[in-house]
């Protein structure tokens, strides 16, 4: 019993591991599409206007609501994109998958 609960444990935790991947492709998929026209969509360490996501995804003040809020609701420059939820979810774990922790 406890075999069969661990190897379930390990599946889930392998397919949550290709899930965010794909999922992360997906944001770099759709940040490419929608938003390279402005931003920097690579990890560009470029400090600009308006910002990498590179440069985003390093400012401690960036998290998944404030993404997504910025995703939502249009603001300075912004255009209306009007994203769908998977496709919003998607950029979001792009742009902090680009977060490099601290060594």
């Amino acid at each position: 019993m406890r075999r069969m609960a661990l190897a379930f444990l390990m599946a889930s935790l392998s397919a949550s591991a290709v899930g965010a991947e794909i999922d992360i492709k997906a944001g770099e998929s759709v940040a490419r599409t929608y938003c390279a026209t402005c931003h920097t969509v690579g990890p560009s360490p470029a400090h600009e206007l308006p910002p990498a996501f590179f440069e985003l995804a390093q400012n401690p003040a960036t998290t998944e609501s404030s993404l997504g809020f910025l995703l939502t609701h249009p603001h300075y420059a912004m255009p209306n994109l009007r994203l769908s939820g998977d496709e919003t979810a998607a950029i979001i774990a792009y742009i902090l998958s680009l977060r490099q922790h601290a060594r």
